[in-house]
């Protein structure tokens, strides 16, 4: 059994790899985990005994981990537990993850790996975006590009496109401080005009101080022309979190309830909103918003 140190270091080594599809260097892992480069190297030599990774020699040398490195790192995952799937940046709530095999994991610019799923497959498609986590344990989030469908088997194939964990950070780093309120009796035509003047993919609807509910501009849009206001629209629901619960709480609240943002509250009082889509462009994309 491998220690907490050298699972440190192999989650920094297998999120960088499938990112970067490159060896990572020992002093690239050393700022990572805040420690210093000779430690980190002999830790690295316990980890090749293993052969949990391979050390690459020369100028663009360094790390790259093996097979049976993601094998120990989803090892102590309880993976029957239900795990958010999204596809296309949508919740797939009636898919479930069963257990996921890694392949071709020596050839950088063709990892692979096989999602054994259950409940529903159709509609997923070759070419799709499929992203699952946090998983239960060690908070790691999963981003593939899909290859293939097997319904019978329940399997899905996928190109690996990057694995990360899920920072334990506060929800308040990632809330948008602006809220955008709409009233209920604004026609639909002139809420996504606000919207896009606004620049905002959604708007929290009012009915003077009351809030009702998140209107998302991709939901109303093919309803412009029609003479209907927000009272006629079928509204997100409004569940909130408080600013100081993490980010993972924040991914499991909005797939329990099936909602894409939450109301950030501090102390009791609203001061932003968070969406599901932030938090894992910024997370596995590594894309900030400021």
């Amino acid at each position: 059994m491998i220690k907490y140190s050298h699972k440190e270091i192999l989650q920094v080594v297998i999120e960088k790899y499938t990112k970067e599809k490159r060896p990572i260097k020992s002093s690239e892992i050393a700022k990572e985990i805040n420690k210093d480069s000779g430690t980190v190297r002999n830790l690295m030599i316990d980890l090749n005994k293993l052969g949990l990774i391979i050390g690459i020699a020369g100028p663009k040398g360094g790390y790259i981990p093996t097979e049976g490195a993601f094998k120990s790192i989803f090892a102590s995952e309880d993976i029957q537990k239900k795990i958010p799937v999204y596809i296309n940046g949508e919740l797939k709530s009636g898919l479930i993850v069963y257990d996921v095999f890694f392949m071709n994991l020596s050839d950088v610019d063709n990892c692979n790996g096989i999602i054994k799923a259950g409940g529903e497959l159709a509609g997923i498609s070759q070419g799709d975006h499929i992203q699952f986590g946090p998983t239960p344990v060690r908070k790691i989030m999963i981003s593939g590009i899909v290859e293939g469908v097997d319904l019978k088997e329940q399997n899905i194939f996928f190109e690996l496109l990057g694995i990360a964990t899920i920072p334990n950070t506060p929800v308040r780093w990632y809330s948008e401080t602006k809220i955008l309120q709409i009233s209920v009796d604004t026609e639909i035509k002139e809420a996504i005009q606000i919207m896009a003047n606004n620049g905002e993919p959604y708007a929290v609807v009012a009915d003077y101080e009351k809030l009702l509910g998140v209107v998302w501009l991709k939901t109303i849009i093919n309803e412009m022309d029609e003479k209907k206001t927000l009272e006629d629209v079928v509204l997100e629901k409004i569940i909130i979190i408080d600013a100081d619960e993490s980010i993972v709480e924040a991914l499991y609240r909005m797939a329990e309830n099936d909602v894409e943002s939450l109301l950030v509250v501090d102390n009791y009082r609203p001061m932003g909103v968070i969406t599901r889509e932030r938090i894992l462009r910024e997370v596995l994309l590594g894309e900030r918003y400021r």
